[in-house]
């Protein structure tokens, strides 16, 4: 009767630690990522106040940040797969000169 005790322990003790080597497993295969970069014009001049649009393109996710008075932009925490990014930012008009 002991043996039996001790075989059903020994059993559920296996058990469970393989279920805490999968769960562990498992959590090593969740992967994100960080996109981040600079926006220059033309002349290589930063571009602050941009609107940065980041699309995944399986799920159709769209993710919106500005860029900084550096010209930089950064898209934290983010699944891995496939992105597509677009950058807009209005020209400023300035009157004509007098």
């Amino acid at each position: 009767m002991i043996r039996s005790i001790l075989r059903t322990l020994g059993g559920i003790l296996l058990l469970f630690s393989l279920s805490l080597s999968t769960a562990r497993y498992i959590e090593a295969q969740v992967a994100n990522s960080t996109v981040t970069g600079r926006i220059t014009d033309s002349s290589d001049a930063l571009v602050s106040g941009a609107q940065v649009t980041l699309i995944k393109t399986d799920t159709k996710l769209v993710i919106k940040t500005p860029t900084n008075t550096d010209g930089i932009y950064t898209f934290p925490s983010l699944q891995t797969g496939p992105y597509r990014i677009q950058v807009r930012k209005q020209a400023s008009r300035l009157p004509p000169p007098s």
